[in-house]
């Protein structure tokens, strides 16, 4: 989603741990976002129903104009209401996070400048959808006390080396060379069926751009009909490496949106969204008419092991158990 937004805490939620993941209790939080030029002339309805087709219906933004807790440059408006330039829409909203895994990250290296860690899966990097204070700069943020600048991406679902940026000039840098093509990375996957000997490159471009992908047989598990394989990216899209295993006929294990068989994984407890606490529940959020989840261990089959970026270094972790076969 490509919207200029500001979120404010209007409270600060509660943090616990049960059964290996990390939940936030729900919290009030205040949303703005500033209209774009393609929305100008649209309702809101319309504008969000286009930028978040997946997260609230018509009638949820219908109910919150009705209400006058939707605001456009600080007042309230009628349903029809089309956007016109620079208009600011907030309004409050009750908060509710997605769990994520409890698995600390694992610190790299750490100067005055850059913290690199070791990501674990489940968890996006920066806030996005469902995740703010479970994202991994919040969450670093809690448990070291300062604020870090991502440099590149990681899917959320994705572990592995992570850089971020302790200033705008450092993480700037670190930005510049992925754009250039003088970083590079190297992943590890685990795809079903046996994958070839040779090295394999695919060349299939993603979203009309250049993508180029290297992959290297490691090892054969002919009981298991299990490959281990080396992925080196040598461009940087969206999604480029489970996309291109796809397209090689050996999707990542777990990864169902790219064709990849789900391995079954344990089921956890249900666990009350707020530890109990029915203080922190709203009547009126129709999230909260649900108070149990279970939560998921969300994890595909790769794991960013190695990445090296010029005049900084070399940076590598061990493989994560899945990729012992």
């Amino acid at each position: 989603m490509k919207m200029q937004i500001i979120t404010e805490l209007k409270e600060t939620p509660k943090i616990f741990f049960k059964h290996g993941f990390r939940f936030v209790a729900p919290y009030y939080s205040m949303f703005k976002a500033y209209a774009k030029q393609r929305w100008m002339g649209l309702t809101i309805q319309d504008a969000f129903l286009k930028e978040l087709p997946d997260i609230f219906p018509r009638d949820y933004w219908d109910m919150l104009i009705r209400s006058g807790n939707l605001k456009v440059n600080g007042e309230q408006i009628p349903l029809n209401y089309a956007l016109k330039g620079h208009d600011l829409i907030t309004y409050q909203y009750h908060a509710h996070e997605a769990p994520v895994l409890e698995t600390k990250s694992q610190i790299l290296f750490e100067d005055e400048k850059l913290l690199v860690v070791n990501k674990p899966p489940s968890m996006p990097v920066h806030p996005s959808g469902r995740f703010k204070h479970n994202s991994l700069s919040y969450i670093l943020r809690h448990e070291l006390g300062i604020t870090l600048l991502p440099t590149h991406r990681l899917d959320r679902h994705v572990s592995g080396v992570l850089i971020f940026g302790k200033n705008s000039q450092s993480a700037s840098y670190v930005t510049q060379t992925f754009a250039a093509r003088s970083s590079s990375k190297e992943y590890i996957a685990r795809v079903k069926g046996e994958f070839p000997e040779k090295t394999l490159e695919v060349t299939e471009n993603i979203d009309g751009r250049e993508a180029n992908t290297i992959f290297q047989r490691v090892k054969y598990n002919s009981s298991l009909n299990i490959s281990l394989v080396k992925c080196k990216p040598t461009t940087g899209r969206y999604h480029q490496i489970r996309s291109h295993l796809q397209v090689a006929g050996f999707p990542i294990e777990n990864d169902s949106k790219y064709g990849g068989v789900v391995t079954k994984l344990p089921d956890f407890p249900e666990v009350h969204i707020s530890d109990g606490e029915e203080s922190l529940l709203n009547p009126a959020c129709s999230r909260c008419s649900e108070i149990m989840i279970r939560p998921q261990k969300d994890e595909i089959y790769l794991h960013a092991f190695l990445l090296e970026v010029p005049q900084i270094g070399k940076f590598e972790t061990k493989w994560p158990d899945w990729a012992k076969l």
